[in-house]
């Protein structure tokens, strides 16, 4: 009777990662995905809204000028800054309409450690006037992110309690 020898952990696999990279191989030169067709320039540009105080368009831009229709929006802005709250049985939320961020979120049913325990607020007042408030736009241009963060936006509610808020 011949004893039959048997492949040890290491051979198998071995073996078995040969042979899924020979399958993978074969697979890709058999089943190449579709190459997309070139785009023209024409449905690679989208038009932007210009916002107000920006600089003037770059020449790549200009030379787009007269192919594109200029988009003509609104500028709506709020005259004063005002806070608008947001109640319900679990949250008191407090957003400005400067920079149209959020100014205290608090929680009613959650607690912090203090004697005596307060509601909990996730907003930290102290860190958030260095690093920046909630929902606050953070841009690569210094000079628009100052713009867009110090801004008064319009803030409309609807109804007596309000279900949506619309900042624009």
């Amino acid at each position: 009777m011949t004893e039959r020898k048997e492949m040890s952990d290491q051979v198998r696999a071995v073996l078995f990662v040969v042979f899924v990279m020979v399958i993978t191989f074969v697979w890709l030169r058999v089943y190449k995905p579709p190459t997309p067709p070139p785009q023209t320039p024409s449905q690679t540009v989208s038009q932007t809204a210009p916002v107000a105080g920006t600089a003037q368009p770059s020449a790549a831009q200009a030379s787009l000028a007269p192919a594109l229709p200029a988009a003509k929006i609104p500028v709506v802005e709020a005259t004063v800054e005002k806070i608008v709250t947001v109640e319900s049985p679990l949250y008191h939320i407090e957003i400005s309409n400067r920079g149209a961020v959020v100014r205290s979120w608090t929680l009613k049913k959650y607690f912090d450690d203090q004697k005596p325990p307060h509601p909990l607020d996730l907003v930290n007042s102290t860190a958030a006037q260095e690093l920046g408030w909630p929902f606050s736009v953070s841009l690569s241009d210094a000079q628009l992110e100052a713009e867009a963060n110090a801004g008064l936006y319009q803030v409309t509610t609807s109804g007596s309690a309000p279900r949506a808020l619309v900042v624009t």
